[in-house]
Parts: C-alpha cells; sequence; structure tokens
C-alpha cells in the first residue's frame, strides 16, 4: 500500500527542517565538527523512529531507511540515508505513486 501524498510531504518537510537546522561542516578540517555532524545526522534518524515509526538499520556497509512504505540507502552513512529517502519520496509523488 502506497503513502498519501500529505504524508510524504509531511515527512519530506520534517527531513528538511531537521536537516537545515544542523549547522554546516566548517571549511577547514576539524574532527571535532565532522564528529558534531554526523551525530546531528544520526539523531535525526533516531527522533524519526521516535516519533515518526520509521526504522533505522546501520551495518559496516551503510545506513538503511524505512518509513512510510519507502526504504533506502546510503553507503555513506545518515546523511545519505536521509538525501535519498526524501528524493525517493519525492519521485513517489512527483510520479502520482502516492495516494
Amino acid at each position: 500500500m502506497s503513502a498519501s501524498k500529505n504524508l510524504l510531504d509531511r515527512l519530506i518537510q520534517i527531513i528538511e527542517e531537521k536537516t537545515d537546522a544542523v549547522p554546516p561542516l566548517k571549511k577547514e578540517w576539524d574532527s571535532d565538527d565532522h564528529r558534531r555532524y554526523h551525530a546531528a545526522a544520526e539523531r535525526i534518524l533516531e527522533e524519526l523512529v521516535a516519533e515518526e515509526a520509521a526504522t533505522v538499520g546501520t551495518r559496516f556497509d551503510g545506513t538503511s531507511l524505512k518509513m512510510a512504505g519507502i526504504k533506502t540507502s546510503s553507503t555513506s552513512g545518515a546523511w545519505g540515508a536521509l538525501a535519498n529517502w526524501k528524493n525517493a519520496a519525492q519521485r513517489r509523488i512527483d510520479e502520482g505513486r502516492a495516494l
């Protein structure tokens, strides 16, 4: 069963708001800054699990995110999984496959 357009729009907006609230990486290399940045993405995934019934899988070869019937994965970690899920949800809307 396909998720509704309204649900997908809402989840896309939630992801955009949460990711936009994270300060970008500094231009110069700073390991603490990278830890902070990647921890923020992990927290976003944890919030989606708690608030939106998402499921997240983390393995040595990547991170997966399933929410509203859409499952994506990324070998670039939490940030990639969030971006891939958002893009897949938008494609489903654009293709008219959301109810």
